[in-house]
């Protein structure tokens, strides 16, 4: 049964090529839950959100990228309610819009290591394999 959940919704674009999942950030929106993301406005990277639930956000979204079968970029968006439980609202096979412009440029930019692995290994060219790269 559905039902109204309040919180905050965040957003996670990526990408996985199977073996690695590249994690820029975490996206914050500043509306209520239920705006629909396309509508919002968006904080990267996010303002509020405690440790814990950030580690469990890269956490859902290391398993679902790699357990899926996901190659390519994908976007999960989830709540977190006021009690800090993380909720997957939905995972979708492609990134969201914000990616596309200007998310995943940045984040090459300050995490250039971390890009090269991931780029590597999307290529086929020699590097780190199993392991999720994270701003």
């Amino acid at each position: 049964v559905d039902h109204y959940i309040r919180g905050k919704e965040v957003e996670v674009d990526a990408v996985c090529d199977g073996r690695n999942v590249f994690i820029p950030g975490i996206m914050e929106l500043v509306e209520r839950t239920g705006v629909h993301s396309g509508d919002s406005i968006s904080v990267y990277p996010s303002y509020s959100l405690p440790q814990s639930v950030k580690e469990t956000i890269l956490e859902y979204t290391e398993k679902l990228g790699l357990n899926i079968g996901i190659v390519g970029l994908f976007n999960i968006q989830f709540i977190v309610d006021p009690d800090n439980k993380v909720y997957i609202i939905e995972v979708n096979p492609r990134s969201s819009g914000r990616a596309r412009r200007r998310y995943f440029a940045a984040g090459a930019v300050k995490t250039r290591s971390s890009f090269f692995t991931i780029t590597s290994n999307l290529t086929g060219a020699s590097g780190e394999t199993g392991s999720a790269a994270r701003l």
